[in-house]
């Protein structure tokens, strides 16, 4: 399958109501059914779009990695309607990337991030690129398979800042499992099925410039290197970032 379809799930005709922000077994039921159903990437489509819904979320979002730990695709993605998808556009992205956030999922076991704007210093590659999504908030919710990172499920709000709750956080990684495991299992794959169908030279990161961002092309970055508080990416063109 290559692509994956966008879902706008309307969380009064799928939830039962319940307590706080936790769901209620009967809506467990009904994700592990959608995730059973014959075409599991439209399952997990589903699953994102009424748990994007439920926790506010304005994107929702599944993240694998491939086996040496060196890119990460998105494979499938839910947006509220009026946002912009950023499915086509993260793929085959340099692990180094996220290493901010990859270091919190290890220490963690999550990573929220209240305001992109505050990011650290170190963090300025990972901001440059969820500013350029217009990410206002981010929390992520980590798969490990024999010690190594696989999945990472994640929620971005872009209307306004969000901080989610600890129950929340809870059910979020609960279904994030849930999603491992149906994919893994039964074979979906959604544009990880086909990653060599994209076009490198299509693909851009954005990355810290000064005062602003540059767009620089995948296929032109070679090597991507941690210097203290600063992430350093050399180019074909032998420019730095």
């Amino acid at each position: 399958m290559y692509g994956a379809k966008q879902h706008s799930v309307r969380v009064s005709e799928t939830v039962k109501p319940s307590r706080g922000r936790q769901l209620a077994a009967e809506n467990w039921k009904r994700l592990a059914e959608w995730l059973l159903a014959e075409d599991v990437d439209e399952g997990v489509n589903r699953v994102l779009a009424l748990m994007g819904e439920l926790h506010r979320a304005d994107r929702a979002w599944v993240i694998r990695y491939d086996d040496d730990f060196t890119v990460l695709w998105i494979t499938h993605e839910w947006v509220r309607p009026g946002i912009e998808p950023q499915l086509m556009k993260l793929q085959g992205v340099p692990v180094e990337v996220g290493l901010w956030i990859h270091e919190r999922l290890h220490r963690d076991g999550f990573c929220m991030i209240p305001e992109v704007d505050a990011l650290p210093r170190r963090a300025r590659m990972l901001q440059a690129e969820l500013q350029r999504q217009s990410v206002r908030s981010l929390l992520g919710l980590p798969v490990f398979r024999e010690g190594r990172l696989a999945f990472l499920i994640g929620y971005d709000a872009v209307r306004a800042p969000m901080v989610w709750e600890e129950s929340e956080i809870r059910d979020l990684a609960d279904v994030a499992e849930l999603i491992s495991r149906a994919l893994t299992i039964r074979g979906g794959g959604g544009v990880w099925a086909d990653p060599g169908s994209l076009d490198p030279a299509s693909r851009t990161l954005h990355l810290r410039n000064g005062a602003g961002s540059v767009a620089v092309p995948m296929a032109e970055i070679v090597w991507v290197e941690a210097d203290g508080d600063y992430t350093i990416v050399h180019t074909t063109t032998r420019q730095r970032f």
